[in-house]
Formats: C-alpha cells, sequence, structure tokens
C-alpha cells in the first residue's frame, strides 16, 4: 500500500499537470482538513478533481489573490481515497 503522503504527492503530480504548471501560483500557505479515507494499493489508477471554493485579493498584498480548493482523489473502482482543502497564493492582475 501507498503512504498517505505518497497518495498525497499522487494529487500534487496530477495538478501541476492538469492546472498548476500553467498558473501564476506563488505560494501554498498549506491545507486544511485532509483526510485520508482509504488505502491506495499497487495496481490502483487515480483519478480526482479540484474545485475552487473561493478566491479573494489579499487585503495586505494586492498584487495576489488567495484559492481555496477542495480536493478529492479515488481509484478505478470508484473508492474515495483523499479529501483536503488547499490554498494558494496566486498573482492576480492589477486593478484599474
Amino acid at each position: 500500500m501507498a503512504s498517505g503522503w505518497h497518495t498525497t504527492a499522487i494529487f500534487m503530480r496530477l495538478a501541476v499537470d492538469a492546472y498548476l504548471g500553467k498558473a501564476a501560483v506563488l505560494t501554498s500557505p498549506g491545507v486544511d482538513a485532509l483526510r485520508w479515507l482509504a488505502p491506495v494499493r499497487a495496481g490502483d489508477v487515480i483519478s480526482g478533481e479540484a474545485i475552487v471554493e473561493g478566491a479573494r485579493r489579499s487585503v495586505s498584498k494586492p498584487d495576489r489573490g488567495i484559492l481555496t480548493t477542495g480536493v478529492r482523489l479515488w481509484t478505478q473502482r470508484k473508492v474515495e481515497v483523499l479529501q483536503m482543502t488547499t490554498h494558494a497564493f496566486v498573482r492576480v492582475r492589477p486593478q484599474h
């Protein structure tokens, strides 16, 4: 079985390939509510989704915003293996 951290690393690879690699992500202050719900086993195929739950401009640094995303991963058998909420600082367009 994969460790929970390995499963989380799989999410990061999927996220970078799907959308983070093209985004203006500056850094992340962390994750909330990280849960490993079921084991990931050798041969499992992992899929997932990341849904934007919130976006706001930073009060202290107006050149960036804070993006909150809900994440879920599951196996080919539709067994949910991971849930978490991520936060990222992203560069924003200047206000006019």
